[in-house]
């Protein structure tokens, strides 16, 4: 579900750019039901990939993540801050320093944000665990020993590994596997989808699970 969420808001805004809010919400809708926290920092991260300036970025942020709460607000607009600072070439130290009412780094010094159960919080652990990895591989095990959901501590450092290192040839342990593996490579996919202008939605997860992402024991 989660990659279908990430992949479903990529096709919307590649084929219909300038889709009014009103129709991308009932397309989200119609396939996911009720929006969660989650799906909303999601979306974010499909985001941060479509646009080539900063400021077109914010404002697909600020439009279509269907946000509802204050934190998930908060952890969008960070984690797409952070991803399209590192994909243009930014060091962690320098990513760190993205502000949304604050630097980013000062909520990672944060215990409340550091331990919490809500969507900042698992944006926090994700960079965690990007920061004190040395390559895509390293960041996905890191993620798998944070508490709460392993998926979305996948997701959620996987795609700031992505930006930075890239996830293509780099191999994660079979012991590491999650149920939505397909999602964590996302943003790979999102390249791909990008310079071929093919369809994301269609094309099926088997083939980018096999393209981006090597499973050994």
């Amino acid at each position: 579900m989660y990659s279908d969420v990430i992949l479903l808001t990529a096709q919307t805004l590649i084929n219909n750019p300038d889709i009014p809010l009103d129709q991308f919400g009932a397309t989200q809708e119609r396939a996911f039901g009720k929006n969660t926290a989650e799906y909303s920092v999601l979306r974010s991260i499909a985001i941060a990939w479509l646009y080539d300036s900063a400021e077109n970025t914010r404002e697909a942020v600020q439009k279509y993540i269907l946000h509802e709460e204050k934190e998930e607000w908060y952890a969008a607009h960070f984690l797409f801050q952070l991803i399209f600072s590192l994909r243009n070439g930014s060091t962690k130290n320098q990513a760190a320093q993205v502000e949304h009412l604050g630097t980013f780094r000062s909520f990672t010094k944060e215990e409340h944000w550091r331990t919490g159960d809500g969507t900042l919080s698992y944006v926090v652990r994700a960079w965690m665990s990007f920061y004190d990895a040395f390559d895509y591989g390293s960041t996905i095990h890191n993620a798998v020993k944070q508490q709460g959901n392993t998926t979305l501590n996948c997701i959620l450092a996987g795609a700031l590994a992505d930006a930075m290192y890239g996830c293509e040839n780099y191999y994660v342990k079979k012991q590491y596997k999650v149920e939505d593996i397909f999602a964590i490579c996302i943003t790979s996919m999102m390249r791909y989808i990008r310079s071929t202008e093919k369809n994301a939605y269609s094309l099926p997860k088997t083939m980018h699970w096999a393209m981006w992402i090597n499973t050994i024991g």
